[in-house]
């Protein structure tokens, strides 16, 4: 699957990277990975290089596969930052049920968190993003977004679950969102500029 970054926009962030993303046009996208993502568990898709043709039921997640995959790009879902964007209803509804039992069970596990990663084919001026952080370790080229929870609401959010029985969705404002490569020494660059910035 190729993504076309020709006709990207001078902006901050994503933008001016994908804007300047070597001599080719075309980034080939090699593989998808969705964790707790909508409809998704976990998916795990490998792409080749050709055409990919993306077939299935309805709301068998065909669109919610292009979305996440917008997401990682643009960081923008519904035509706004992520950021502005997060609900309950983004997180999967099965790792929901599992932590709202957790908190009725006195057995508190993390908040959920939403990971979508890119694995990208070699281009010229794209290896600042090769690492081996992402879902399987492995030292390849790539991007991810991650919904987490933010330590900075620690306090905030362990009153919140000292009364379970008003908890019916996943508390999604103690989430933040950060835009990552596969690569430490950028991922602490990206977390001080969303800090700073």
């Amino acid at each position: 699957m190729a993504c076309d970054c020709s006709e990207k926009k001078p902006g901050k962030g994503l933008r001016s990277f994908w804007q300047g993303c070597g001599e080719s046009k075309l980034i080939m996208i090699k593989r998808i990975f969705i964790q707790n993502y909508k409809i998704f568990d976990q998916f795990d898709l490998e792409l080749n290089s050709d055409l990919n043709i993306v077939v299935g039921d309805n709301e068998a997640g065909k669109s919610t596969v292009l979305e996440a995959i917008n997401i990682a790009l643009t960081k923008r879902l519904n035509g706004r930052l992520i950021e502005y964007e997060i609900t309950p209803y983004l997180f999967n509804s099965e790792c929901v049920d599992e932590y709202l039992k957790s908190l009725k069970d006195g057995k508190p596990v993390h908040l959920p968190e939403i990971i979508i990663e890119l694995y990208l084919d070699a281009a010229p001026g794209l290896e600042s993003l090769r690492g081996r952080m992402n879902s399987k370790k492995e030292d390849c080229i790539g991007i991810k977004i991650e919904i987490v929870f933010d330590e900075d609401y620690k306090e905030e959010y362990e009153n919140l679950i000292k009364n379970v029985s008003e908890i019916k969705l996943i508390p999604a404002e103690y989430a933040c969102k950060a835009a990552l490569t596969f690569t430490f020494k950028i991922l602490l660059k990206m977390i001080s500029m969303q800090k700073n910035g």
